[in-house]
């Protein structure tokens, strides 16, 4: 409290917040699905830019817009999105360059 509470009430502030007055569900609902449309975004823009971002010491690729979606949703909400032909693509190609490193 000593420590982080300056910093607490300063976001709170920043942000509109009134430590005092309760979410109602639905402003916790709306919470919820904002959060995870920026996380959903935020790791696709991430696993397609890959190929261009420093501290890539593989040399990794991006990924294709399909599989990038899928694994950024499939982690935003814990499950992975079934799209057929696509695991499959992904791990001949992962195959394709281990195997040209080798």
């Amino acid at each position: 409290e000593r420590v982080f509470g300056p910093i607490e009430r300063l976001i709170y502030r920043l942000c509109g917040i009134d430590p005092d007055h309760e979410q109602r569900w639905s402003g916790y609902a709306l919470s919820v699905l904002a959060f995870s449309l920026v996380s959903i975004l935020f790791l696709y823009a991430l696993l397609r830019l890959q190929g261009h971002l420093p501290l890539n010491p593989t040399d990794a690729v991006g990924m294709a817009p399909p599989l990038a979606f899928n694994t950024a949703s499939g982690e935003a909400f814990g499950v992975l999105v079934a799209t057929p032909g696509i695991h499959a693509a992904a791990v001949e190609r992962l195959r394709e360059r281990a195997m040209a490193v080798v």
